[in-house]
């Protein structure tokens, strides 16, 4: 298995190590945001994917750029995914409250 992305003119081919990587990355981030989850979990567990994955490919074909830009992504989807949680955590204990 091989993933193929294409950005641009430029065609980036990746070993199954990659893509295998990128599965446990997915499958870990279900085990660990399972559930029902809000707008602002969902929008965040799919930013830190997209980083974790966009983190990966810069590794794989050197680019610090996009390194950089997956790291920050990352951090931009966990604190997406905390105020969702917040979110959740205090329509909880406004639930008892009429």
């Amino acid at each position: 298995m091989t993933l193929v992305l294409r950005c641009n003119q430029t065609r980036a081919v990746f070993p199954t190590s990659v893509v295998h990587y990128l599965i446990a990355v997915a499958r870990h981030l279900l085990r660990a945001y399972g559930g029902i989850m809000n707008r602002d979990q969902v929008k965040g567990a799919a930013k830190d994917i997209a980083g974790k994955a966009q983190q990966k490919v810069g590794e794989v074909t050197g680019s610090a750029s996009q390194q950089v830009k997956g790291g920050a992504k990352q951090v931009e989807g966990k604190l997406q995914k905390t105020a969702g949680d917040i979110r959740e955590a205090a329509e909880k204990a406004n639930k008892g409250r009429v």
